[in-house]
């Protein structure tokens, strides 16, 4: 039931008997009523269906913690650079000391590998560039390429909502590159236990028998190094890539009861769970654990031991500019370079504001002032419904658009941590855009021997080739938009 006045819905929570609580699940009587405003119901993606919400009950932190005590799992944690900015600026910590002390903590827990998520955005940043210019350039034979608009594809928020609401006429134009959180589950499920398994079977000197390794070489118990028994958890700002984690497209290929170019049924995960900023920070809390006191961890790395040494573990950090994931920058300048040859100066782009803070464009031009090409980035519901009235009547006028369903982007995440007393929301904000590269070695994705390692010797292919096609790209479908009242789990 609306009311008129408030703009608030109001849903009862179902009476049935629910999975036990996570840390930072809402704590409601029965019977008792909910109020959800306009605000929440559209960042929850256009209403969670019922399957959602029992998927959802295996993304807590309490599942995470029972996995741990599983003897036949090999749990592996992946890290959101925006979740390491939160948590750094809570603990009032450098980034890299604030992952390695999670890492000890976790690793302490029994978690067999900590890795941090510049890799897999390295690479999810690579494939859109590239599928950006394939598709400017009308390229033949790139079955990913998407039609012009191409929309950022890296906000589960916004990719749900469109599958929910829009269907067909938007869903086409979304780009096909996976999330990082989606990369970093297909390194892990798909390529990396693949070689961990080989190599163990090489220093066994082939018995099928053999332990699995660890991401640093360290063998762990004895169990097949198969993507059924490693269990992947990943620290994210958003809700939202709880549901991301559960998709169907998102599966080991074989894995489940799918047939050929239609997701997977009953298939291997890729990222079994997500953990929020917040989960994290609760569940430090609740084993009093102080995160600048935990001991410090190695930060691993997902290349096989036949590496060199110095790549094996990650002793500093690097990244990309933009809080968001950095699509728009990257994309900009990769096409300025590869379809008019021309550079983008080093610095900040320069945004110009319309609507509001949220709504921004840039252009790049030619030397007499002419649009080259105009991109655009787009965050909270307003600014998306503004972007999808356009596109719906033919009169979107950009290339390319960074989509993000929060407000201020990813920083501001739902499972972020909330500010302190005697912070605004907004300040907290600020304080994150300003640390966000600090201690961040800023570096061009190509130029990361870690990148450059995974494309020749675990992919076997460049960037955009059909094997990294079939790997880091994926696909979407109109999916079911149903009011209920799991939102009461949400």
């Amino acid at each position: 039931m609306q009311d008129s006045d408030m703009g608030d819905v109001q849903l009862q929570p179902r009476s049935t008997a629910q999975a036990p609580p996570s840390h930072s699940a809402q704590q409601i009587a029965p019977g008792e009523a909910i109020k959800v405003t306009l605000h929440d119901c559209l960042a929850c993606s256009g209403c969670i269906t019922s399957a959602e919400t029992v998927l959802l009950q295996h993304q807590s932190s309490d599942e995470f913690l029972a996995k741990l005590q599983d003897p036949a799992a090999t749990v592996i944690v992946s890290v959101s650079p925006q979740s390491r900015a939160a948590l750094a600026a809570f603990y009032n910590l450098p980034q890299l000391e604030t992952l390695q002390r999670l890492s000890g903590w976790l690793k302490g827990l029994g978690v067999t590998a900590v890795l941090d998520d510049t890799l897999a955005h390295d690479i999810s940043l690579l494939e859109t560039a590239a599928e950006f210019i394939s598709s400017y350039s009308s390229a033949p034979g790139m079955k990913c390429s998407a039609p012009l608009p191409m929309l950022a594809s890296a906000c589960p928020g916004w990719v749900c909502y469109a599958e929910k609401t829009h269907g067909e006429l938007v869903l086409p134009h979304i780009s096909s590159a996976k999330s990082p959180q989606a990369v970093m589950g297909t390194l892990i499920k798909r390529l990396c236990v693949q070689q961990w398994a080989e190599a163990d079977t090489a220093h066994s000197g082939g018995s099928s028998s053999s332990s699995s390794s660890s991401s640093n070489g360290s063998s762990s118990s004895s169990r097949p190094a198969t993507s059924k028994y490693v269990y992947h958890t990943s620290v994210m700002p958003c809700f939202d890539k709880k549901l991301e984690a559960s998709r169907e497209e998102l599966t080991v290929p074989g894995s489940g009861e799918g047939q050929a170019a239609e997701p997977e049924v009953g298939g291997v995960v890729e990222v079994d769970s997500s953990l929020t900023t917040s989960e994290v920070q609760a569940l430090l809390q609740s084993q009093g654990v102080d995160l600048r006191t935990a001991p410090l961890g190695m930060l691993d790395t997902l290349l096989p031991a036949s590496m060199p040494a110095h790549l094996q573990h990650q002793h500093e950090l690097h990244g990309s500019a933009g809080s968001s994931g950095g699509y728009l920058e990257f994309v900009l300048r990769a096409a300025a370079w590869e379809l008019f040859g021309r550079v983008v100066p080093p610095g900040p782009l320069p945004m110009k504001a319309l609507r509001n803070p949220d709504m921004q464009e840039v252009c790049l031009l030619d030397d007499d002032g002419g649009v080259l090409l105009r991109f655009a980035a787009a965050y909270g519901f307003r600014n998306i419904q503004m972007l999808m009235r356009k596109l719906k009547t033919k009169r979107c006028e950009y290339q390319y658009v960074e989509v993000m369903a929060c407000p201020s982007g990813c920083l501001n995440g739902g499972g972020q941590i909330k500010a302190g007393p005697g912070v605004s929301p907004a300040r907290l904000i600020e304080q994150l855009e300003q640390s966000y590269m600090q201690g961040v070695t800023p570096r061009h994705p190509a130029h990361s021997p870690l990148t450059s390692a995974v494309y020749t010797t675990i992919v076997g292919g460049g960037c955009f080739s059909p094997t990294a096609q079939d790997l880091f790209h994926t696909t979407y479908r109109k999916r079911e938009k149903t009011v209920t009242s799991a939102i009461g789990d949400w």
